[in-house]
């Protein structure tokens, strides 16, 4: 359950990151790709299990 109290280091938010999106451009419909790194708090919390 999201409700229950944390047990060890706890993001003040959600873990959710999209890496890539690629969708057909809806005028053109030439294939869009979008790339996104990690940010830094959601990178710190991955590597070492605790928030920034």
């Amino acid at each position: 359950s999201l409700q229950r109290p944390a047990t060890g280091p706890a993001l003040k938010r959600m873990f959710l990151h999209a890496w890539r999106l690629s969708f057909n451009h809806p005028a053109s419909g030439e294939r869009v790709e979008l790339t996104a790194e990690l940010p830094p708090e959601l990178r710190q919390f991955a590597d070492h299990g605790s928030p920034v």
